[in-house]
């Protein structure tokens, strides 16, 4: 038997019972990396391909040069939308390709 698979099994009770905690703390930590990596990606997507925020306020909310991401990947000709909401509009019906 080799000395390395001796000494493994002092170890290996202990494992085991402390295995469900650390189960569940790398299942945090890994929702907090992919919390990370799509707020990482999302920035870099901006920076890339020239995205910005909506305007929000208590009077309106401006959306200037809308676009879709996806749609705007496929198609060659594509045309961004200005879209302003104020406090009398409680709700737009936007048709068309997005």
């Amino acid at each position: 038997m080799y000395k390395g698979v001796k000494k493994r099994s002092h170890w290996l009770p202990g494992a085991q019972s402390n295995l469900p905690s650390q189960i569940s703390r790398a299942t945090k930590d890994s929702k907090k990396v992919a919390k990370l990596d799509v707020f990482t990606t999302n920035s870099l997507n901006s920076q890339i391909y020239n995205y910005k925020r909506p305007k929000f306020n208590e009077i309106e909310t401006t959306i200037i040069e809308a676009r879709n991401p996806i749609v705007e990947k496929f198609v060659t000709n594509f045309i961004s939308n200005d879209t302003i909401f104020n406090n009398s509009e409680k709700i737009k019906i936007i048709t068309g390709i997005h």
